[in-house]
């Protein structure tokens, strides 16, 4: 993940631009493709995400948008 769209959920969560999303609600993710399937299945929810910045596993709480019928986090 490169960067963090201003004003989104994980920008009010403060998810950082450069952080390492390593688990979704308890369930581990280790591509782009897991990530973007776990949010967009959790709009609406609030939901925890587990990222690793500078070296340390951060617990964070968001709520992605639900646009579409899908979530909407903020990240890219």
């Amino acid at each position: 993940m490169d960067r963090v769209v201003s004003g989104s959920a994980a920008a009010e969560a403060g998810i950082r631009d450069g952080d390492r999303f390593v688990a979704v609600d308890g369930a581990k993710v280790s591509s782009w493709d897991e990530l973007k399937n776990a949010i967009e299945s959790h709009g609406g929810q609030e939901t925890e995400f587990v990222v690793v910045r500078d070296g340390e596993r951060v617990a964070l709480v968001a709520t992605p948008e639900a646009r579409d019928g899908q979530g909407f986090l903020g990240v890219a």
